[in-house]
């Protein structure tokens, strides 16, 4: 007799990340188009928040601001049609690509298990609406 295989089991062992890559590199555009704003966005202080504002950290050379390198520029067409179908999608579909891309940082960024407690899901059912969001996201950018 042979022994069954639970279902399970098989799904925790699957990567999710079975879209091709540049479905996932144009998640992280519309990421990007979700975040974006004026630019340049104020820069963390370096100075003593003093009346004078001359104080810096020792050792510092000076205490003007360096810019940094200019972020990764947003496709907005392609951004635009992800929001669109985003908007049309349900609410936990909408829910779970809200955590896996724009708010990544939000819940760590470290593993999908976490990623499906923040948003108040069991990790199999985290996976199996993120392969379906994706998917659906992957078939509309190629019918364009």
């Amino acid at each position: 007799m042979a022994a069954q295989v639970n279902p399970v089991y098989e799904i925790k062992k699957l990567e999710i990340r079975a879209c091709p890559k540049w479905v996932d590199d144009e998640m992280m555009n519309w990421a990007r188009y979700c975040w974006r704003g004026a630019w340049p966005q104020p820069m963390p202080k370096r100075q003593c928040a003093s009346l004078e504002g001359c104080y810096s950290r020792h050792g510092e050379e000076s205490t003007t601001e360096s810019v940094d390198e200019k972020p990764i520029p947003v496709l907005e067409v392609n951004a635009k049609i992800i929001q669109r179908a985003y908007d049309h999608m349900a609410g936990v579909h909408q829910l779970v690509l809200r955590a896996e891309y724009p708010q990544r940082r939000e819940w760590g960024g470290k593993s999908r298990k976490a990623a499906a407690r923040f948003v108040g899901l069991r990790e199999e059912d985290y996976l199996s609406i993120l392969a379906s969001a994706l998917y659906r996201i992957q078939k509309i950018l190629e019918a364009q």
